[in-house]
């Protein structure tokens, strides 16, 4: 395989019409690897970009649970997880959709019943996290299952974060890939034109 381009590729040059030139084979040749490097490169543009997102989110996950953690250091300490019931429960929402393992117990009127769908969710426990009184719909946790949470989101940014490293890496390989078959290919063009410059020239 020659940088992305497999049996396909090989099988459309070997199909090309007979009386090409070596140098219009590897034209050709060129032109696809070219082709398929830039198709990496989207992908993996859109990674990134994807994965920065990811990082974006998780931060403002991140200053959230800062923003609601009981003040103090009583690890026992409890608190709203927001000022309202519609913020507790995004806030709720959030942890689930992020990845982080939560134990919680819903409430009866199955609003949250979409929890149940999460591996990362715990639906039977009364004690990490609860509604807070009787009536009020609001989601409150210790300090210690906040720090819990907030140790376990930095986590995944960190991991994230060293993905993204990697990705950056991988993005100036293809560059640079992508850069020297498009540097073959002019080269190959100039040759090419040479070439056809100077058949012109004898037959005058």
């Amino acid at each position: 395989m020659i940088d992305g381009i497999g049996v396909n590729g090989a099988s459309s040059v070997s199909g090309l019409e007979q009386g090409l030139g070596i140098e219009e084979m590897m034209m050709l040749v060129q032109a696809q690897r070219a082709e398929n490097l830039e198709s990496q490169m989207a992908d993996q543009i859109k990674e990134i970009q994807s994965r920065n997102q990811q990082v974006s989110q998780l931060n403002d996950l991140l200053s959230s649970l800062r923003a609601v953690r009981p003040s103090g250091d009583n690890p026992d300490k409890w608190a709203d997880l927001g000022a309202t019931e519609k913020q507790a429960t995004e806030m709720v929402m959030q942890l689930a959709k992020a990845g982080v393992n939560i134990d919680i117990q819903l409430p009866k009127d199955g609003s949250l019943d979409e929890l149940k769908g999460y591996p990362n969710v715990n639906t039977d426990s009364k004690d990490k996290a609860r509604l807070s009184m009787p009536g009020t719909g609001k989601f409150d946790a210790r300090q210690n299952t906040i720090d819990t949470w907030v140790n376990d989101i930095k986590g995944k940014i960190d991991s994230l974060n060293s993905t993204g490293q990697l990705d950056m890496i991988r993005m100036q390989s293809l560059m640079n890939k992508r850069n020297e078959a498009f540097d073959t290919l002019s080269n190959l063009l100039q040759k090419v034109q040479k070439t056809l410059d100077s058949v012109v020239g004898n037959m005058r």
